[in-house]
């Protein structure tokens, strides 16, 4: 999954930088908007792949929820698919949570 959704960020990242308009124009903002989400996406994607966990999917999520919270009135299809997203990222975040608790701490020196 984290795969997923970091393969799916970077692809709206790689869009909103190279061709802003088009991205503006699906999600009903400005150009300038289409850029900062394609950086945005960008820095999510990598963080995702990267590392993972609590962090990263809870920014996901947050990222998500306000995509959805601003395309409401104007795409509230492209709003539903947002909020879908931000709500897997939200489950995704809760179990790397519970993940992170169940594990014992292990020294450096041992890990």
């Amino acid at each position: 999954m984290r795969w997923l959704l970091g393969l799916g960020s970077l692809g709206f990242g790689v869009w909103g930088l190279a061709s802003p308009e088009t991205l503006a124009r699906s999600m009903g903002v400005t150009e300038s908007m289409a850029r900062t989400i394609g950086f945005r996406d960008l820095a999510s994607g990598g963080f995702l792949l990267a590392k993972g966990g609590p962090l990263a999917y809870g920014s996901r999520a947050l990222f998500d929820f306000g995509d959805a919270f601003v395309t409401r009135n104007t795409k509230p299809k492209i709003a539903a698919a947002a909020a879908a997203f931000g709500l897997l990222s939200l489950v995704l975040t809760i179990r790397a949570i519970r993940r992170n608790r169940s594990q014992p701490d292990i020294p450096s020196e041992l890990a």
